[in-house]
C-alpha cells in the first residue's frame, strides 16, 4: 500500500497558491494562523476553496479527501501501527501469523490500540478473512463463551447476536465446554476453539 499525503505543513510560504500533483488533482494551499506556516488540503471537486481548514502537522492516507472547517477531526484517518488494512466505514485490521493463546492474542491487540476482531456484518467478516498474505485454517477473533456455555459474547462484552453478524461455519460451534473461544474461517464464517490449551494465529481490529 502506498500512502499519499492528504495534507501537511510547509514553512516559509507567504501566500495562498494552487498546485497539481502527479495525478493531476488540485492541491489547496491556505494560509494558517501562523504567518510563516501554511497547510495544504486536496479538494475532491478539483477546486481549491477557502472553506478548507488549515491543518498543522502531517497526515497520510491511501487516497485524497478534503476536510471542511465544520468537519469533525475524527474524519482524519488514524495513525495505526504498520500492517493494518483499512475497511472504510468500519476500521483497521491486521493478521498476526504467530500462534498465540486467546488471552495472549488479546493482550497484543490491546497493546496496538485495538482488540481482537469483532465482525458487525458479513461484508466485514469476509473482508477481514480474505486479507492478502494470510494462510490459516482458522484464526482467533474477539468472541467467546467463557462466562456461560453457549452464551457467546465479544471481548467488549456485547452479546454476539447483537453485533450484526453471527453466521457459523457448518457444524459449528461444536466443542461444548472444551472450546470456548471464537475463530473465523477463510470464508468468513465463525467457529469455536479450545482457547485454554490451544494457540492460533489471530486478527486484531482498531475502530475508526
Amino acid at each position: 500500500m502506498i500512502l499519499k499525503p492528504a495534507w501537511f505543513q510547509i514553512q516559509s510560504l507567504q501566500q495562498s497558491q494552487n498546485f497539481q500533483n502527479v495525478d493531476e488533482r488540485f492541491i489547496c494551499i491556505e494560509q494558517s494562523d501562523d504567518p510563516v506556516l501554511i497547510s495544504i488540503a486536496v479538494a475532491p471537486s478539483g477546486e481549491c476553496s477557502q472553506d478548507f481548514q488549515s491543518f498543522l502537522g502531517y497526515q497520510g492516507y491511501n487516497g485524497f479527501q478534503g476536510y471542511q472547517k465544520t468537519a469533525d477531526r475524527s474524519q482524519v484517518r488514524k495513525q495505526v501501527p504498520l500492517g493494518y488494512v483499512h475497511l472504510p466505514g468500519s476500521g483497521y485490521y491486521k493478521y498476526h501469523s504467530e500462534y498465540k493463546k486467546f488471552n495472549d492474542a488479546r493482550k497484543i491487540c490491546t497493546s496496538e490500540g485495538g482488540h481482537l476482531a469483532i465482525f458487525n456484518s458479513e461484508a466485514e467478516a469476509k473482508f477481514v478473512a480474505s486479507i492478502p498474505d494470510t494462510a490459516y485454517d482458522y484464526a482467533l477473533i474477539g468472541t467467546h463463551d467463557i462466562y456461560e456455555e453457549g452464551q457467546w459474547v465479544t471481548v467488549l462484552d456485547q452479546e454476539l447476536h447483537a453485533t450484526g453478524y453471527n453466521k457459523w461455519h457448518q457444524g459449528e460451534p461444536n466443542g461444548g465446554m472444551m472450546e470456548n473461544c471464537g475463530v473465523v474461517f477463510p470464508d468468513g464464517k465463525l467457529g469455536d476453539f479450545n482457547c485454554h490449551f490451544g494457540s492460533r494465529s489471530f486478527f486484531c481490529e482498531i475502530k475508526e
